[in-house]
């Protein structure tokens, strides 16, 4: 059997932090070459491959694609398939997701954000460090006078649906796909009175019209973070009391809460 320490983390690394001693025009054009840490990490952690219709995003803890028929997303170390595919914009009377654009190519804005351009709102996915955030952004008033807006998508995965405090995760006996509540905000960033209906085959998203009349544009609505949670870590084949683990510790760090985790173990790799 070999040894090997592991550890589960990111360290962030400061770029272009800015150099003392320099001045004028040169300090001003390098700081604005700077991108946030969190920027940095994602942008390290995701590989953004084109495909023949959409993109491939390839996470060390997660595949994601992205392509006609909406997004697919599978843990790489266990968890389900979780494909999710918009199926409705409007509200109890007015279809305004048409078919014209219902099958569109994504594209992407930046290093780290693919869009699907859905005519009256666009559908976005944000790319983090360790999962991706699914958001809808309306730029403009819709035409829907008072009644409240419904964002509806179909859902295909194999996964048992459990609804938690903080959302609902479809779970295998190795891992979940998880999906956060929503939320929605202004321009002026006042939030929406919102409501999300997540069932095994579908997920609903319902904004109060009252508020969306009085909003100031754009309104994002954000149903927090699609991310995927599994087991971090495997020593030798399941079930073999032959691999173990010691010597763990672990490490907070408060202002950006974030843990540390470290261990030595036993492994067959």
């Amino acid at each position: 059997m070999s040894r090997r320490i592991l550890v589960i983390g990111i360290t962030a690394l400061s770029i272009f932090r800015g150099l003392s001693g320099f001045a004028g025009s040169y300090s001003t054009n390098l700081t604005k070459s700077c991108i946030s840490v969190e920027d940095a990490v994602a942008i390290a952690l995701n590989d953004l491959i084109t495909t023949d219709d959409g993109f491939r995003v390839e996470n060390p803890r997660h595949i994601a694609e992205f392509d006609l028929n909406g997004i697919s997303f599978k843990p790489v170390r266990g968890g389900p398939l979780w494909h999710w595919q918009l199926a409705f914009i409007g509200d109890s009377s007015k279809h305004l997701f048409t078919n014209e654009f219902s099958r569109v190519r994504p594209a992407t804005k930046g290093p780290r954000q693919i869009c699907y351009n859905r005519n009256w709102i666009q559908e976005e996915y944000v790319l983090r460090s360790n999962s991706i955030e699914q958001r809808f952004v309306i730029p403009h008033p819709l035409p829907l006078k008072d009644s409240d807006l419904i964002i509806s998508g179909n859902v295909d995965c194999r996964g048992k649906l459990i609804s938690t405090i903080k959302g609902w995760v479809w779970e295998v006996g190795d891992g979940v796909v998880s999906m956060g509540k929503v939320s929605v905000l202004d321009a002026r960033g006042r939030r929406l009175i919102a409501s999300m209906e997540v069932t095994g085959k579908m997920t609903q998203i319902i904004v109060d019209g009252r508020d969306l009349a009085n909003a100031v544009y754009p309104v994002t609505i954000d149903p927090e973070i699609t991310t995927v949670d599994f087991r971090i870590s495997d020593m030798g084949p399941d079930g073999d009391i032959d691999f173990d683990a010691q010597e763990s510790a672990v490490a907070f760090n408060s202002d950006e809460n974030e843990y540390l985790v470290v261990w030595a173990a036993d492994d067959n790799a």
